[in-house]
């Protein structure tokens, strides 16, 4: 490893080349979805989480299709 490399452990960022230790912050899904999307129960967090269910669904639905050798 070089000296300059950074190594990311937990929430601790370690610089090698000089020992110290600097805070980084994790956030959870649900922060992250709350940053960029809103709060639960607004129309811009429906719209994400309907948008967000059709392209699981028709992901399985071509995972099912692909099985079967229907496309």
């Amino acid at each position: 490893m070089q000296k300059s490399q950074k190594l990311t452990l937990g929430e601790n960022k370690i610089n090698s080349q000089s020992g110290m230790q600097e805070e980084k912050k994790l956030y959870s899904i649900d922060e992250l979805e709350n940053e960029f999307y809103g709060e639960k129960e607004t129309p811009e967090r429906d719209r994400y989480e309907f948008e967000l269910s059709l392209e699981l669904l028709s992901e399985k639905i071509k995972e099912i299709r692909k099985s079967k050798n229907l496309t």
